[in-house]
């Protein structure tokens, strides 16, 4: 008749609970660092929706003429990048516009790039008045 467990089924049952600890504690890192992965670039993102409101409230020309086509966000965390690329599409005074933020996070580079077109101003746009004289 038997009474316990082996030391053999000991040391095999206590290497199977440090493999499952140690699987799980690789798991939450994991899942740790991929969550903050994903706020830097929902970071990202929001600064170059930021960057691109901006750029069509100034009116892509305007941007344009200034030739400041790259700068840095201020940032507590990381510091972030941003380089546009413009080209005029010979269309409808239309601009195609790509912003592109650059971040590097323990080391290794990260990339968000955003294509959009933005409308400049239209040089058929006329503005007409109509003054009336009534008779009296």
């Amino acid at each position: 008749m038997r009474n316990g467990f082996t030391l053999v089924e000991a040391i095999v049952s206590n290497i199977i609970l440090c493999a499952s600890v140690i699987t799980l504690g690789a798991f939450g890192t994991l899942c740790l660092t991929n969550m903050r992965l994903d706020r830097l670039n929902q970071t990202a993102v929001t600064l170059a929706d930021r960057q691109l409101t901006f750029i069509d409230y100034m009116g892509i020309e305007n941007f344009i003429e200034r030739g400041q086509f790259e700068g840095e966000f201020d940032n507590a965390d990381v510091k972030y990048t941003w380089h546009a690329d413009t080209e005029y599409l010979q269309q409808d005074k239309l601009y195609q516009v790509t912003l592109t933020i650059t971040w590097t996070d323990g080391g290794r580079p990260y990339r968000v790039t955003i294509p959009t077109r933005l409308n400049g101003r239209s040089s058929s746009t006329q503005t007409t008045s109509q003054t009336g004289q009534g008779t009296t």
